[in-house]
């Protein structure tokens, strides 16, 4: 496997939102509505989304350790008063006003201080689970019961169990959850001090014991992408590598994850991946943090004699603060293709970078 460098012809479109004398309404060009503000607490993170109780509406689960519980918003058939509940319904406040919202809240309690977080089917029964790390540490999983949540009309969970490891990452980005033996299982994945664990899913839908495998360098990140279009997960670490930063174990078809190979990046503030040309495979999106950039990658097949394989570059401002800066990727207007944008809290300013799959290489 080795790296090609891509040459591409983009249309760049640049938004900028809350900029003095500026008022132009963008939604007419782009269906936003108004904003929906649904208020939790200082220092949430985490944040997934996924369809909770199976009736095909995307629903939003965020940690909230300040109240040592995850937050989970379910998508209501339509908006309506906010549903706060109070443990006595007598100390109500009379005054209080139960804005619109779209969401009904749920809540699972924890007690323990959670660093990084994931959903999915974590034992085939077609419901989505939790999946967390963090202090006391261990990787801990907490299962739905399906038939408890529909006579109560409302999510209930079994006890959760506990995964020992005790030298699991303390960081946003450690824990990955996804198809890793190309079983249509999803496992998890989590960043250790000088190793990465991977749980995978049995055929009964049960854990099976975490396997270690040791990396040469710290890993800072783990993430999961089909890389090389095959149509199967790739095991991807965002390491402290100082020559390559990035480090590939690609899924095999038999089920296994191959050697690992390492990769030039630039230092990413912000890291995300995306099939953004419609060819096999995905891209990585990044936005650089020495030179302020956003940078493009795709891996290729062949032999290639350059290990430098930025696809495009594209200069972005630069204030005091720009480590705070995030990048998503969706379509934003409409067409069907995904598109970039990247958040500039201090100016204050977003760009958005529409993709008109132009792109040649």
């Amino acid at each position: 496997m080795r790296i090609h460098k891509w040459i591409a012809a983009v249309v760049v479109t640049m938004i900028f939102l809350n900029l003095p004398g500026y008022s132009e309404d963008l939604s007419e060009y782009y269906g936003f509505d108004e904003m929906e503000i649904v208020k939790l607490d200082w220092g949430i993170k985490g944040l997934q989304i996924s369809d909770f109780n199976g009736d095909k509406r995307n629903d939003i689960a965020i940690v909230n350790n300040l109240k040592a519980r995850i937050e989970i918003l379910l998508q209501k058939k339509e908006i309506g008063p906010d549903e706060t509940e109070f443990a006595d319904p007598e100390d109500e406040d009379i005054n209080l006003i139960n804005v619109p919202s779209r969401f009904k809240r749920e809540s699972v309690a924890v007690s323990q201080k959670i660093s990084s977080f994931v959903c999915s089917d974590l034992n085939s029964d077609g419901m989505v689970d939790l999946a967390f790390y963090g202090t006391p540490e261990g990787l801990y999983i907490i299962l739905q019961k399906e038939d408890e949540s529909k006579k109560q009309d409302r999510l209930s969970w079994r006890s959760r169990k506990k995964i020992k490891i005790d030298d699991g990452l303390l960081n946003n980005n450690a824990l990955a959850c996804a198809d890793l033996n190309n079983d249509g299982k999803d496992d998890l994945a989590l960043a250790g001090r000088d190793a990465v664990y991977i749980i995978l899913q049995k055929k009964d839908g049960t854990l099976a014991e975490p396997v270690k495998y040791p990396t040469s360098v710290r890993t800072l990140a783990v993430m999961v992408g089909d890389l090389n279009g095959d149509k199967v997960n790739d095991l991807v670490l965002i390491t402290n590598d100082s020559e390559k930063r990035v480090h590939v174990r690609f899924g095999l078809v038999a089920g296994q994850l191959g050697p690992q190979e390492r990769f030039f990046i630039e230092q990413p503030w912000a890291l995300k991946f995306a099939d953004i040309d419609g060819n096999r495979g995905d891209e990585i999106l990044t936005v650089d943090a020495i030179s302020n950039r956003l940078g493009c990658y795709k891996f290729a097949s062949g032999d290639n004699d350059s290990d430098d394989w930025p696809m495009l570059y594209y200069r972005l401002a630069s204030a005091e603060g720009s480590e705070m800066r995030d990048l998503v990727i969706g379509d934003i207007d409409g067409d069907g293709l995904d598109d970039v944008v990247i958040s500039e809290p201090v100016l204050p300013n977003l760009y958005c970078i529409n993709n008109m799959q132009t792109l040649v290489w």
